[in-house]
């Protein structure tokens, strides 16, 4: 497999540049992938790193958690210890959509019933 070449930015304003490209580049929802992750060197030792997400496969919520998870296990790369994550609440979303489903079929079958 093939490993992709990290080529240095060579100032400040090319890396803006390339998240702002990023930023604005559209998805297209047929095909993958729905995300997009770049790495950028600045120097040696300085990397930017560039997530883009469609809203599709992500939320507010979701991003919070994954922008501070990201940091934690950096740290703890950094420091050469091991990453220590918190558990992440339950997950209620799948709950309210049970329940939207839910409610989906029996107004289906209700109305059907007319």
């Amino acid at each position: 497999q093939r490993q992709p070449q990290l080529r240095p930015v060579r100032t400040e304003a090319e890396a803006r540049r390339r998240i702002c490209d990023l930023a604005v580049m559209e998805f297209d929802l047929d095909r993958a992938p729905l995300f997009r992750v770049r790495l950028l060197r600045l120097a040696p030792g300085e990397h930017w790193l560039l997530l883009s997400l469609h809203h599709i496969v992500t939320d507010g919520w979701s991003s919070a958690v994954l922008a501070r998870e990201i940091s934690s296990l950096y740290a703890a790369f950094l420091a050469g210890t091991a990453p220590a994550l918190p558990e992440l609440p339950p997950f209620v979303t799948s709950d309210a959509a049970l329940a939207a489903r839910r409610g989906c079929r029996l107004a289906f079958s209700s109305s059907s019933q007319h």
